[in-house]
């Protein structure tokens, strides 16, 4: 029987389609959240079926690496937290789930192919986008995100088009694809944030195209690599959201970005957001329903990463968002020196830039992102490109 299902975890995760098909139903657009009970339930019979497969397949090969480990105690953490504070069990079962068999996916391909496996990611996040962007083009409005888009053209859709820019360059590097081709396409997958101008998304999509050029110079690759891009992201950190230096910049706020010194009211929230941990440091409020959230934040969420894990699990739950960071640095320092490394690092550089001011509550993309990065050897080793070996 094991042997059946190994056969099969090969045959399906050797294919780029394949794993398209079973990660589809893990990036259910926020236009289908909101779309019919019909679509709804199609979206749920799909995650279940892929659930299955992917069940089936880790059973044949039951092995696991630290970030997955460190993410599955995140949500543990957050399930006590969310007992605790009696809050949405329900929301917290359904994100579990869904990030441990997501999780599992991506270790699943990674130890089989990570040829196809980023393959089959670049596929389906490119047709999403794709038709996000057809969309964003066909309505006048570029506001609106729930009831219209199928993706929506929020900073929080930058969730998906960054981790899509650094797979157009790992992928096409690896098919052999002219680097004017891949520069047409990270253009094309980059418009929807650039025509809707959501001001952070377009700082962080803009910051990848600079690296991706940057990135042809060898030179560059040594020097600027994740050691540099964590510093930078904490002393972005520190700056905007602890120390509030935005008036300092409010020229370039303004004038360039459109955007005002609060950065639309985020300043409020990440005041009263520091308010509700500095009450409960140690265990946070847990998985909130939105409603919760919108009495205690007047939004959704706290709108910065790790502001939002310190709100639901508190300083535990930060410690392992900290603690997997930590763990990436090996890999990507030890192919700093290589296109691919050096585009893992950039991709994941330029994501936490963009979560400095976002929180989605279940960010699997960022998730897949990591554990690409921790599998940096084996995934630069696939995915070089011909000149680079």
């Amino acid at each position: 029987m094991l042997k059946k299902l190994d056969a099969l975890r090969v045959k399906a995760l050797g294919n780029p389609l394949t794993v398209a098909l079973l990660m589809a139903p893990f990036f259910k657009p926020i236009g289908v959240v909101w779309a019919s009970g019909a679509v709804d339930w199609l979206y749920v019979i799909w995650k279940g079926l892929a659930g299955l497969l992917i069940a089936g397949m880790f059973l044949s090969r039951p092995k696991v690496s630290a970030v997955t480990v460190l993410l599955g105690i995140y949500q543990w953490l957050l399930l006590v937290s969310t007992a605790v504070n009696n809050g949405d069990f329900a929301g917290w079962l359904y994100g579990a789930v869904s990030v441990g068999l997501f999780c599992l996916l991506m270790e699943l391909g990674l130890g089989t192919s990570p040829r196809a496996l980023t393959g089959g990611m670049f596929y389906l996040l490119g047709v999403l986008v794709a038709v996000n962007l057809v969309t964003v083009l066909a309505f006048s409005s570029g506001i609106e995100i729930y009831n219209v888009y199928f993706l929506g053209t929020d900073n929080a859709n930058a969730l998906f088009i960054i981790p899509l820019l650094g797979l157009t360059a790992l992928y096409g590097g690896s098919a052999r694809w002219p680097w004017p081709v891949q520069l047409c396409l990270l253009a094309f997958f980059s418009a929807s944030v650039y025509i809707t101008w959501s001001a952070t998304a377009v700082v962080a999509v803009s910051c990848f195209i600079v690296l991706f050029l940057l990135g042809r110079a060898k030179k560059c690759r040594r020097f600027l690599h994740v050691g540099v891009f964590f510093g930078v992201i904490g002393a972005v950190f520190l700056l905007v959201v602890v120390f509030r230096v935005t008036d300092r910049f409010a020229f370039v706020l303004e004038r360039l970005l459109h955007k005002d010194v609060t950065l639309t009211g985020r300043l409020a929230v990440w005041d009263t957001a520091w308010g509700y941990i500095a009450r409960r440091p140690f265990i946070g409020y847990g998985q909130m329903t939105s409603g919760a959230a919108m009495k205690m934040l007047s939004v959704y969420h706290c709108h910065d990463l790790f502001l939002q894990a310190l709100f639901e699990t508190g300083v535990g739950g930060l410690a392992v968002y900290l603690a997997i960071l930590a763990l990436l640095i090996k890999p990507l320092m030890g192919v700093r020196n290589r296109l691919g490394g050096y585009m893992l690092a950039a991709t994941l550089f330029c994501l936490l830039l963009d979560l400095v001011v976002e929180s989605p509550i279940y960010p699997l993309p960022f998730y897949g992102l990591l554990l690409l990065c921790y599998r940096g050897q084996e995934v630069t080793a696939a995915l070089e490109p011909p000149e680079e070996k």
